[in-house]
């Protein structure tokens, strides 16, 4: 898979999704790894669909992660804040 450029140029995402469809849900799993060259970022936000629900998020330098509705609970996405472990 070739990787898709960063929004801000400075890097590139690659990214691996499985979607299982069972006969009362939907599940998504995806797998991204995110590259920076030489640069060093420690958090990440993803936006996501309101309707969809995060189970987890896991990784070798994972700190933590939080997901915050945007504009209140009628809104129509999502934040996924990923925060990393130092070097």
């Amino acid at each position: 898979m070739n990787p898709i450029p960063a929004a801000n140029g400075t890097g590139a995402v690659r990214g691996v999704a499985a979607l299982d469809v069972r006969e009362d849900a939907l599940r998504l799993v995806w797998q991204v790894r995110l590259e920076f060259g030489r640069a060093f970022r420690d958090a990440f936000t993803f936006a996501v669909p309101a309707d969809f629900l995060v189970e987890q998020v896991t990784g070798e330098n994972l700190r933590g992660w939080t997901v915050k509705k945007v504009g209140g609970e009628a809104a129509a996405e999502q934040t996924l804040d990923v925060t990393l472990l130092g070097r």
